[in-house]
């Protein structure tokens, strides 16, 4: 092993470690886009919980890949792993293996997002006719406090029944 390879063995271990936690993420992105088109809310809320922490370790995992960039005296972004690639080719594959998955992570995740606020919309517009319908307006926050229930603009108002 070279004095260079040496010196760079770090920086190859940590982006193994972010490609594999990258990969991790990006399989419980496909289970979400499963679990959004089988409309399973317990099974959204666990890939949920999984996907935020698996977003705290990569959080962690690029910060010590800053750290260990700047310790090369190399800068902490993409020009910075291209540079240490160019010093050990092993690196250069890796770099563009982790810059393509977390892309394709990137689009899966915009495109699961947009689902999830597409259904809370039409959710919240159907809580919204049925609230008008059965004349109750008053719903809970999430601090569990009463407010008064807004209906969407486009949801049709309807006049009580009246029986007799």
């Amino acid at each position: 092993m070279t004095d260079s390879q040496a010196r760079l063995q770090p920086l190859q271990t940590q982006l193994q470690q972010e490609l594999h936690l990258t990969q991790q993420f990006f399989n419980v992105l496909n289970e979400e886009s499963q679990v959004l088109e089988t409309g399973q809310p317990d099974d959204l809320n666990r890939t949920t919980s999984l996907k935020e922490k698996i977003a705290e370790d990569l959080h962690a995992a690029t910060q010590l890949r800053g750290s260990l960039l700047e310790a090369l005296n190399l800068p902490n972004n993409l020009q910075g792993l291209r540079a240490a690639a160019a010093q050990q080719p092993e690196l250069s594959a890796l770099v563009e293996e982790l810059g393509a998955l977390s892309d394709r992570a990137q689009r899966l995740n915009e495109q699961n997002g947009n689902i999830i606020n597409a259904l809370l919309t039409n959710t919240q517009r159907m809580m919204a006719a049925l609230q008008t319908l059965t004349g109750n307006n008053t719903v809970y926050d999430a601090s569990g406090k009463k407010k008064a229930a807004t209906v969407a603009a486009d949801v049709p108002r309807l006049k009580p029944l009246k029986a007799g």
